[in-house]
């Protein structure tokens, strides 16, 4: 997002400790592996994916294991390979790769290019950080920006993609849905009004912050509790 910032499309990727089985796997071998893509824009906010590879973030089967909740039964494999509804059968097991053979076949070129390009370690080496929070990682970075005035003028391209995302936006909208976003769009609202209003967090969350709280001896007040 730095990069669009500055009229440029920014990209880094990264590999990540195992915990995605392989597209007809039962065993975690491959990284959740994040993307992330930030191109600038002209009238609407810059165009930005952050994604991992996985169908969701190990962080929302931790959730859901706070929380006492279900999951879908899309988002992870319990450790005989089936899939499961149980987050914390979940968390034993292993994530599924976004997408089935794409999400998989992403997470092993960018375990790729980070490991065998760049040097890190790859997905099976690299230690779980709130397991081993002191064993160096050793996660292998790509990243870089590609500087658009030596394609084409920059306002020129901001004009191109506000008659781009004009026309996606003004597309017919399915049953259910109120509007088409852009990648990106749904996260700077909830930005900007959080920036507002402040942040929602669950009873479960905050209740580890008052644990945290009361561990360290630091104040935890509480404006308004959910």
């Amino acid at each position: 997002m730095m990069a669009a910032k500055e009229d440029m499309i920014g990209f880094n990727i990264c590999n990540s400790p195992a915990p995605v089985a392989p597209f007809g796997g039962a065993e975690a071998m491959l990284g959740t592996n994040p993307l992330s893509i930030a191109i600038p824009s002209g009238k609407y906010p810059d165009l930005v994916l952050d994604m991992a590879a996985s169908t969701v973030a190990k962080g929302k089967i931790a959730h859901a294991i706070k929380e006492g909740k279900q999951i879908p039964p899309t988002w992870a494999l319990d450790r005989e390979g089936n899939p499961t509804t149980d987050p914390a059968a979940a968390n034993a097991g292993t994530l599924t790769p976004l997408g089935g053979a794409k999400g998989y076949a992403l997470a092993l070129i960018i375990d790729v290019i980070c490991s065998c390009a760049a040097g890190g370690n790859d997905s099976r080496k690299i230690p779980r950080m709130f397991e081993n929070p002191t064993e160096p990682s050793g996660v292998g970075y790509f990243m870089g920006a590609i500087d658009i005035s030596k394609f084409c003028d920059i306002a020129l391209f901001k004009a191109r993609t506000d008659t781009m995302y004009d026309e996606l936006k003004n597309g017919r909208t399915a049953p259910g849905f109120q509007e088409i976003m852009l990648p990106g769009e749904i996260e700077y609202r909830l930005m900007r009004e959080n920036e507002k209003r402040g942040i929602e967090i669950s009873g479960a969350v905050l209740e580890e912050f008052r644990v945290l709280a009361e561990k360290y001896q630091v104040s935890c007040r509480i404006l308004q509790p959910c």
